[in-house]
Order: C-alpha cells, then structure tokens, then sequence
C-alpha cells in the first residue's frame, strides 16, 4: 500500500520478521529493493517481502519498538544507522508533513531520542 500522510516509516519484513526501518521518504527505494528481491532469489516455498508504511504509534504500538530501547542490543554502526534513518524520518515530517499530529509525533519521538530538546 501507499503512503499516507501520516507515515513516518516504512518497514521491509521478510516472512514476518522486520528486516529494514526506513524513513517514508525512501519508499520508492524500499519497493524496488523489495520487488527485485522477490523477483530474484529462488526459494522452495514463496517469499513473503512485505512494506507496510507506519505512523509513529503504529511503530510504537503494532510493532512493539519502544523509543527508549529503539537502539538496544544493537553494535555501534547498526544503532547510527537505526538512529539516522529515525531522525531523517521525523525531521522529514516535520518539515514537510501538513498534519499538526504528525508533526507533534516526529517532535516528540526526537525529544524522547535525545535529538531535540524544546
């Protein structure tokens, strides 16, 4: 599906299981890294490669990824590139987003990083 106005991220699972956060403005990358993916690798039983496009609540909530251990048992370069995509991700939205809501959840999601303070 689609973005909606309202996404901040888009997820890559691989059957069932999360495989790549993204911020929502590399959706189109993530499909067409998702769809050649499918296309090329052979496998007995069918691949599922799913992207499903997320509000910040929705990651927090549907996904179980808590802020504040968002980055927990990750090695250094995993968690700056976790990190990085999660602050693109919210600094995107709020300069881009019209939704006041979506704003607020980028700034909050920042603040409880560590990334922006009031």
């Amino acid at each position: 599906m689609s973005p909606a106005p309202d996404d901040l991220f888009v997820v890559t699972t691989l059957f069932g299981k999360r495989v790549f956060v993204q911020p929502i403005a590399d959706y189109e990358a993530a499909l067409t890294v998702a769809q050649a993916f499918a296309n090329y690798v052979q496998h007995p039983r069918p691949i599922v490669v799913k992207l499903l496009c997320l509000t910040h609540n929705e990651m927090t909530d549907a996904m179980g990824v808590d802020p504040a251990t968002l980055f927990e048992g990750q090695t250094p370069e995993h968690e700056a590139e976790w990190r990085h995509a999660v602050v693109t991700a919210c600094k995107t939205a709020l300069v881009k987003s019209p939704l006041v809501a979506v704003r607020a959840d980028a700034m909050q999601l920042l603040m409880n990083m560590g990334d922006m303070t009031r």
